[in-house]
């Protein structure tokens, strides 16, 4: 087994299913047929990173890779919502599940179809309860890992999810939610939003040391551009 691979199987097994929602021995009957399955997994995130992802999905308890990827993206439907995650995403959804301390580099998570709800300040909520300021995001890029404590965008407990935002501030676990504006009727639209939010992301990152950081998340925004013109509908 490869590192990908085994990356992969660490942080999509059941610590990813708890970030999900979806208990182990329901994976079965969650997928569905093949094609259905893959379709959905791929809407999570831009044609020129799904088209080349590994799609994987949890059957009764074991993971099942239903297509091998050429790039380092692995997309998956959750019962959150469908999800593309890049190797450092991954490495953090792991960390996060196991409270181990998570990677010191920027990951991406892109959930361009929304989610289903979770806690704002609560890593491990599973449900909405009184005081746990439970909210729900329309389609959206994550940025995970450390770099992000170090990032100024707003922390507050009900944030305005129109807007960039601080997701379980105050924890190691803290990320940055870019939301994609839920009005939008067209796709293109939305990504060329998504770009220009990496964009100030990037302009956000103050200290000198993570220059590398903001030069990705650059580049990541010009992955978005690069593809506007096959998506339009």
């Amino acid at each position: 087994m490869t590192v990908r691979n085994k990356l992969a199987s660490l942080a999509i097994g059941l610590p990813l299913l708890a970030l999900a929602g979806i208990p182990a021995d329901a994976q079965q009957s969650a997928g569905g047929a093949d094609a259905e399955y893959m379709a959905r997994a791929m809407a999570a995130a831009p044609s020129d990173i799904v088209r080349d992802a590994t799609i994987v999905r949890m059957v009764n308890g074991a993971m099942q890779t239903l297509k091998i990827g050429t790039n380092e993206f692995t997309c998956m439907v959750a019962n959150n919502g469908p999800m593309c995650a890049a190797p450092i995403g991954m490495e953090w959804a792991h960390a996060w599940q196991t409270r181990a301390p998570p990677p010191n580099k920027l990951g991406f998570i892109y959930m361009l179809n929304g989610d289903r709800g979770m806690s704002n300040t609560d890593p491990w909520a599973t449900r909405p309860l009184p005081g746990n300021h439970w909210v729900m995001t329309g389609p959206h890029v994550m940025m995970v890992g450390l770099p992000v404590m170090k990032m100024s965008f707003p922390r507050m407990p009900d944030p305005d999810r129109t807007n960039p935002y601080v997701m379980w501030s105050g924890t190691l676990y803290e990320h940055v939610m870019l939301p994609l504006n839920p009005a939008n009727l067209h796709l293109v639209k939305d990504l060329r939003d998504a770009a220009r939010l990496l964009n100030e992301a990037a302009n956000n990152i103050s200290d000198p040391s993570l220059i590398q950081t903001s030069r990705e998340m650059r580049s990541d925004a010009n992955i978005l551009l690069a593809n506007l013109s096959n998506l339009a509908p």
